[in-house]
C-alpha cells in the first residue's frame, strides 16, 4: 500500500489462447485502461491505499464481447519494491532504480553484486515512499549484474528486493547469413556462408 504497484492483467480464450482486448481496472476509486498486447498481457499501475484490495476488471475484445469480474488482491507493506529502468543494457548505458518502500521516509541501500562480488554500493533517501538512483555499465560490468535494495527497519527487520540486469559488450557481433540458394529440395546439399563482423562493420 502506498507505493507505484504494478498490476498485469492476461487476456485469453477458454482454451488459453492469447486476446488482445481493451482492459479497464478500477482500483480504490482510481480507473485504469490499457490494451493487451499479441500475448494477451496488459500492464497498468496504480498507488493503492491500505484498504484497496478488491479491483473490478472489464474486458472488451475488437468483436464486441465484454467481460467483468472482481477480484481480490494481497496485500503486504513487509518489502520493498525494486525497479530498474532495463532488464537488459549495453557498456555505457545507465542504469536509473527506483526503490518503493512502505516507509515515508528513511535511507535505501543498494548493491550491485557481478560473480559473487560487490562493485558498488549505492544509497538513496526516501522521500514519500519512493527512493531513486542511478549507476553507469561499464565494460567490466559485462555478464549479469545482481541488484539487492534493502532498508533496515525501526522494528529490527531488513526488507528487501532483488532485480537482475543482464550486460551486453558495447561492440557486438553482427552474424550475417548467406545461403547458396534460397530453395533446396529435399536431400539436397546445402552452403552456407557465415560473415561475422562487429558494429562498426568490422570482420
Amino acid at each position: 500500500p502506498d507505493v507505484v504497484n504494478e498490476l498485469y492483467a492476461v487476456v485469453t480464450t477458454p482454451r488459453g489462447d492469447p486476446v488482445e482486448a481493451g482492459v479497464k481496472v478500477t482500483l480504490g476509486g482510481v480507473t485504469r485502461e490499457a490494451a493487451s498486447d499479441a500475448m494477451g498481457v496488459a500492464r497498468l499501475t496504480f498507488r493503492p491505499s491500505a484498504g484497496d484490495t478488491t479491483a473490478t476488471v472489464s474486458v472488451r475484445t475488437a468483436n464486441g464481447d465484454r467481460l467483468e469480474r472482481e477480484i481480490r488482491l494481497d496485500a503486504s507493506d513487509a518489502g520493498l519494491l525494486l525497479r530498474p529502468s532495463v532488464a537488459l543494457a549495453r557498456v555505457g548505458d545507465t542504469v536509473d532504480v527506483v526503490v518503493y518502500s512502505p516507509r515515508e521516509r528513511g535511507w535505501v541501500y543498494m548493491d550491485v553484486i557481478r560473480a559473487g562480488q560487490t562493485v558498488r554500493a549505492k544509497s538513496a533517501e526516501v522521500a514519500r515512499h519512493e527512493a531513486r538512483m542511478s549507476f553507469a555499465i561499464e565494460a567490466e560490468d559485462v555478464g549479469t549484474l545482481e541488484l539487492h535494495a534493502y532498508q533496515p527497519g525501526l522494528d529490527g527487520e531488513v526488507r528487501r528486493d532483488t532485480r537482475l540486469v543482464h550486460v551486453s559488450p558495447s561492440d557486438d557481433l553482427t552474424i550475417d547469413v548467406k545461403p547458396s540458394a534460397d530453395v533446396y529440395l529435399p536431400g539436397g546439399d546445402a552452403e552456407v556462408q557465415f560473415h561475422v563482423s562487429d558494429r562498426a562493420g568490422h570482420p
